[in-house]
């Protein structure tokens, strides 16, 4: 047998060096047959260069420029827009713009919808829109705490971007890349589509009033009477229709923020899901790259934790 072995090891190999790596062999394991010995140089003379080669782990550097958190770009800019986020540069001057949205959509609002109260002829107002207006007057003062508890927990939420940016560097294949980019168009869908709505409300309900020859909402001004004229009346039912505008951001920012989160974390574990599917389904890769993407898959399971 030993025999019949050696006669086929000349075969596949040049004379020369089957011998001389029989001869190695020997000189390390002097103890083995010439049968062992055959099938050792054997199996060392058919392993593919990959093989033979050190295992190198896979590079998770990120090959693309999809991110996450492009997401929540439409977020930010309404936090920006409505005096909550606090830029890099220039802080003094947002700090003095941030008094105009936040003190006129936040505390002016509801103060107006309280005075308004005291100076309505409730003989000729209606049952209903005076419902309407208590409901919205209650909306104005839940939006402004939810806005002031947003802006304190806004640092948090940022936070997360920096997660985000190591989960997203994981993503190497075209798949898992798709399933970024489609995050990042759901995530501004979802803020639009809610602001949308919020704004279909103030508008129609601004349209229905201006044709009664009415404000939407009556609310209580101390510059400008409605009633003197028609420029005072455009003027007055503007005003509020710019007020209930900037109520319907918020509303639109402190309803979607939260939606937008979970889509993206879902990503992130449907991502991991796939790449703990990939693991030993490539043959060109070793067991040591598939034991390090093992380990990598648990770090990113760990970061989702966080």
């Amino acid at each position: 047998m030993s025999n019949l072995l050696q006669r086929l090891l000349k075969q596949l190999l040049p004379s020369r060096t089957t011998q001389k790596s029989i001869d190695v062999v020997k000189q390390v394991s002097p103890s083995l047959s010439n049968a062992e010995l055959i099938r050792i140089q054997f199996e060392r003379a058919t392993r593919t260069p990959k093989e033979r080669s050190a295992p190198v782990g896979r590079p998770y550097q990120a090959v693309h420029n999809i991110h996450s958190r492009d997401g929540l770009i439409y977020l930010y800019r309404s936090f920006s827009a409505l005096g909550v986020l606090m830029p890099d540069k220039h802080k003094i001057l947002y700090c003095l713009y941030a008094l105009l949205p936040l003190g006129l959509i936040t505390f002016y609002l509801p103060i107006s919808f309280a005075l308004s109260y005291f100076y309505l002829d409730y003989s000729t107002v209606k049952i209903g829109n005076l419902l309407t207006s208590v409901q919205v007057f209650i909306a104005s003062i839940v939006g402004g705490v939810k806005l002031i508890v947003m802006a304190f927990k806004l640092p948090k939420l940022r936070a997360s971007e920096a997660i985000m940016h190591q989960l997203d560097a994981r993503c190497k294949d075209e798949d898992e890349i798709e399933v970024l980019r489609k995050v990042v168009r759901q995530g501004n869908r979802v803020f639009v589509l809610v602001l949308i709505c919020n704004l279909i409300y103030s508008t129609s309900t601004f349209l229905a009033a201006a044709s009664k020859g009415r404000p939407p909402y009556n609310l209580y001004n101390p510059v400008v009477d409605w009633r003197k004229s028609k420029g005072a009346f455009l003027w007055a039912a503007l005003w509020e229709f710019i007020l209930m505008d900037g109520l319907c951001t918020e509303e639109a920012i402190t309803d979607s923020y939260a939606p937008i989160f979970v889509c993206i974390m879902r990503a992130h574990m449907k991502t991991l899901l796939m790449r703990i599917q990939k693991l030993g389904s490539n043959p060109e890769r070793t067991l040591d790259e598939n034991y390090e993407d093992l380990k990598m898959c648990i770090k990113d399971h760990k970061l989702l934790l966080e």
